[in-house]
């Protein structure tokens, strides 16, 4: 098992451990490619990372994922040379697919592992503040001198919206990653921001106080942030588009209303990624609060179909156990 990062906030790594779990006890792992029979890499096909994948020691499993509606000629090179790809989602296979990877592709889908997630605890009554949650890598970055979001998940237009409808009696949480000046933590106000590593009990208890998840994201290969709110009651409105409809559609009235596919520079190609006006994410605001009862009733039914449905013993370790099943009575 390879990956290019081992660190708990990166999806990489949360991948590679919930395939790591699926495979134990039944093989045999190691991080030494000499000593294995085969190899899984998660991780995208970086020109800088060839080391982990292209040495052409042993057969080559590539978990990989597509945010856009197109990837760069290395990739699809990079993939061709593997002996099989897997991929979390419909929307990353057919991606690649049109790209021009001829490598068998296998959808293993992803899921939560409740084993490391703690058990849903109460909301907080009706008397706290209507809350809505972004979660992401980083927030906010200045361009040319303006303020604009930090990364594809866009938390400063969620922010934007926040301020915008302006309801009295609400509040705001935005979770990123320490920046260049170091971890924040300022709850002073009724926008947080919480820019620093949370345990999975520290986001839990965050997510107790949140009514709303928003995430416009422009694009993901699975998207399992929004997954994990759901395992926890909480109600969330994301991009209807790219790898979250491998969910969104076993929960209602999780989906925006509204976005449009534009251009854009992504990993150094021009391609095509989801653009959610402001205006749709101020009508989540303006919805969920005109609902706030609802989505505070609804919290257990929520939980109860993500658990039922999204728990990986149900969804990954059966794709990854068949699949390699048949790969290995082939070699």
């Amino acid at each position: 098992m390879t990956c290019p990062l081992l660190a708990t906030h990166n999806s990489f790594f949360v991948v590679r451990s919930l395939v790591i779990k699926s495979l134990l006890p039944h093989y045999f792992l190691t991080d030494s490619i000499d000593q294995a029979d085969f190899q899984v890499h998660v991780g995208t096909p970086e020109e800088s990372q060839i080391d982990l994948y292209l040495h052409g020691k042993k057969p080559l499993i590539f978990f990989t994922f597509v945010e856009s509606d197109s990837v760069k000629k290395f990739w699809v090179e990079a993939l061709n040379t593997a002996t099989m790809v897997w991929v979390s989602s419909e929307f990353t296979k057919e991606i690649l697919l049109k790209s021009g990877v001829t490598s068998p592709i296998h959808i293993i889908p992803l899921g939560i592992d409740f084993d490391t997630t703690p058990a849903m605890q109460p909301a907080n009554g009706n008397g706290h503040p209507f809350t809505i949650m972004w979660q992401g890598v980083r927030q906010s970055s200045v361009v040319d001198g303006r303020i604009t979001d930090g990364d594809r998940k866009r938390g400063y237009l969620v922010e934007e919206a926040f301020r915008q409808c302006n309801i009295p009696n609400s509040r705001l949480i935005l979770k990123s990653l320490p920046g260049e000046k170091g971890a924040v933590d300022d709850r002073s106000s009724n926008i947080w921001r919480i820019e620093k590593s949370l345990s999975r009990a520290e986001i839990n208890k965050l997510d107790q106080l949140t009514d709303l998840f928003i995430w416009p994201t422009r694009g993901e290969g699975f998207g399992l942030i929004p997954l994990e709110k759901l395992s926890n009651g909480v109600s969330v409105k994301v991009t209807p588009w790219s790898a979250p409809l491998e969910y969104l559609n076993d929960f209602p009235n999780s989906a925006l209303s509204d976005y449009s596919l534009e251009k854009v520079l992504y990993n150094d190609i021009e391609t095509q990624m989801a653009n959610v006006p402001l205006s749709s994410v101020i009508d989540s605001i303006h919805w969920a609060h005109e609902n706030l009862a609802l989505l505070r009733s609804r919290r257990e039914m929520l939980a109860k179909t993500a658990r039922e449905k999204w728990d990986f013993r149900l969804t990954t370790v059966p794709a990854i156990h068949n699949t390699l099943h048949q790969f290995l009575n082939n070699h």
